[in-house]
């Protein structure tokens, strides 16, 4: 009769209930002066239901404001691209033909889209605030663009103040750390005593170390002079000979590299005072995030890891791939379903797989392909990536042919429907909802770890290249995910389709990559969890 989400918000306090939930930034609790608990969960349901339109409500004005932020740094980028030398025209030497005559053509027809599909309603809640900061974004463009056309009305934008600080509190900055950590321990109530205090840790650590700052004067320079300090500290600061030490104390005695925090240390600091501030964006304490973007290059390290097995079984479990959740039919898209699994089994870049269109989907000597190429206006990164790409046997397990011949019936060209609108750059959409969106809210800990969707082309390629080591099957991998292949000739009479190796071959490469549970996940996924069930394409 009730939905499991209605005991989440009942606590019971001596012999009264109470209804206990998290309401936008504060922890909404008042008894139901009963003792019955048949009765309790009846008025919670009720309560919630009501409290969830009026959260909806406020959660959008939240979304909005951290559209416009998002928005509003984007057109910092493109303006400082700009005025480094970047063409605002489409058309140059560099860049495919585009239809458009103008970067401000191509921004009218984007825009025209995000507003159909806002308007429409075919938007995924997840998917709102990435569309209103892309639809805000192209609106600054286009007033930059009059205000220099126009004088006349860029003198005008100056005399509204749009853009006002709302930093006006003298609060210490870690004065709301705690209510911080309480809205993360009602939201993810699995994570670990340990982890939320390594929160509170170094919201306080910075507070002492950058000299008890009030929230209004935590700004960039701020954040700044705190990533050098932070460099200076003790990995072990508990150790005889740093213990009792005061901050500035241990950043004036210039210690060894050695003894100092590590990068990846200095890294989760910034991330979790990024997070911090997030919030306080969101409870209107401060306009911006002085950590955003804020990073430590990792020595002898790469950009990204790649994901364990492990995480490709965690990735496949999740949400979009879980029948039991109570969104999966009606918030899930079917183009995103495919989308990461195409990534897991092809090694493909993300830019070739939102690409791809019905009928780059190919047979050819009884196997199936992906055609990367140039046709219809598509980009590539090199010559090395136009190329075939065979069809894992998962893929085809999974109905993926099934799928298509569905998209030729509705006169889809696109494979993959519907993604996020790409900003600058094919696959540029489907990066933010899988990076900023997916990935943060429901693998935080790939956050940290720096386990971005590139991870999947890194994963396929070691475990592919780990299963045959042979400098002759290594050089088939090389081919099937386009990178420059030095040792082709060693194959010789191989290299025959497009110029490199026979597809067969490219096939058996390609089928390499397995790991342990596969057959349990195919057959999930062939059963409640398949792709039928999504409503939206």
């Amino acid at each position: 009769m009730f939905g499991g989400f209605v005991f989440m918000h009942l606590i019971k306090r001596g012999q009264v209930y109470y209804f206990n939930r998290w309401v936008v930034g504060r922890v909404l609790r008042f008894s139901l002066k009963t003792n019955d608990r048949y009765r309790a969960i009846a008025v919670s349901a009720r309560v919630g239901k009501k409290v969830s339109r009026w959260e909806l409500y406020l959660d959008y004005k939240e979304i909005k404001q951290r559209a416009l932020q998002e928005a509003q740094k984007a057109h910092a980028d493109w303006l400082t691209d700009h005025f480094n030398g970047v063409d605002l025209e489409v058309g140059n030497h560099d860049l495919p033909e585009s239809p458009y005559d103008s970067e401000y053509e191509a921004d009218s027809a984007a825009m025209g889209v995000v507003q159909e599909r806002l308007t429409k309603g075919t938007l995924l809640p997840d998917e709102v605030e990435i569309a209103l900061s892309d639809l805000l974004y192209y609106a600054l463009k286009r007033q930059t663009l009059e205000g220099w056309n126009q004088p006349k009305n860029l003198l005008e934008s100056m005399k509204g103040g749009s853009f006002r600080d709302v930093r006006t509190s003298d609060e210490p900055f870690n004065a709301l750390v705690e209510d911080f950590i309480e809205g993360r321990r009602l939201k993810n109530p699995g994570t670990k005593a340990s982890t939320h205090q390594e929160y509170v840790d170094h919201v306080n650590e910075f507070w002492l170390l950058m000299n008890k700052p009030a929230l209004s004067a935590v700004d960039n320079d701020l954040a700044d002079q705190y990533l050098k300090n932070i460099q200076q500290l003790p990995k072990h600061s508990n150790s005889a000979k740093y213990k009792g030490k005061s901050p500035l104390h241990l950043i004036s005695m210039d210690l060894p590299q050695s003894d100092r925090l590590s990068g990846t240390s200095i890294n989760n600091r910034i991330s979790h005072l990024s997070s911090y501030c997030e919030w306080l964006i969101r409870q209107g304490k401060i306009s911006s995030d002085p950590f955003s973007g804020m990073t430590v290059v990792l020595k002898d390290k790469q950009p990204y890891a790649p994901f364990s097995h492990e995480d490709i079984k965690r990735i496949l479990s999740s949400k979009l791939y879980n029948h039991s959740h109570p969104k999966f039919i009606t918030g899930n898209r079917r183009s995103n379903w495919w989308l990461i699994l195409i990534a897991v089994f092809s090694g493909m870049r993300l830019a070739e797989i939102t690409q791809l269109t019905v009928d780059d989907l190919r047979e050819e000597d009884g196997v199936y392909f992906f055609s990367i190429n140039r046709e219809e206006g598509k980009t590539v990164k090199n010559k090395n990536a136009e190329r075939a790409v065979p069809v894992h046997s998962f893929l085809l397990d999974l109905g993926l042919l099934e799928y298509a011949s569905y998209l030729r019936k509705e006169n889809i060209d696109m494979l993959l429907p519907n993604l996020l609108s790409d900003r600058k750059k094919p696959g540029d959409g489907s990066s933010r909802w899988f990076n900023e969106k997916y990935r943060s809210s429901e693998f935080p800990d790939f956050v940290v770890e720096k386990k971005v969707f590139h991870s999947f082309r890194k994963t396929f390629f070691t475990t592919c290249s780990n299963k045959d080591p042979s400098v002759s099957y290594r050089a088939v991998l090389q081919e099937v995910v386009g990178h420059e292949n030095q040792k082709a000739k060693e194959l010789g009479s191989s290299a025959t389709y497009m110029g490199g190796f026979e597809l067969p071959l490219k096939a058996k490469a390609v089928e390499l990559f397995t790991f342990d549970g596969i057959d349990h996940v195919r057959d999930r996924l062939k059963g409640k969890a398949n792709w039928r069930q999504l409503k939206l394409p």
